[in-house]
């Protein structure tokens, strides 16, 4: 069996038997994104508060004047 697969029938068997399809595949969707946000986090790294803070305000200021 592929990695992969092996990969979401363990995130499947950890998971609620209360759960019906839908939620098992809005579960696997939402950890998969996670996944991908920690990956990305790693490898292009990540923004302080601050940054973004001051990210925002220019954008502001940019809408306010223009």
């Amino acid at each position: 069996m592929s990695e992969p697969k092996t990969n979401v029938i363990d995130k499947i068997n950890r998971m609620s038997d209360d759960l019906d399809e839908t939620e098992l595949i809005e579960r696997l969707y939402m950890l998969a994104r996670l996944e991908h946000s920690i990956r990305r986090c790693e490898e292009d790294g990540v923004y302080s508060d601050a940054e973004v803070a001051e990210h925002f305000a220019k954008k502001r200021e940019q809408r306010m004047q223009g």
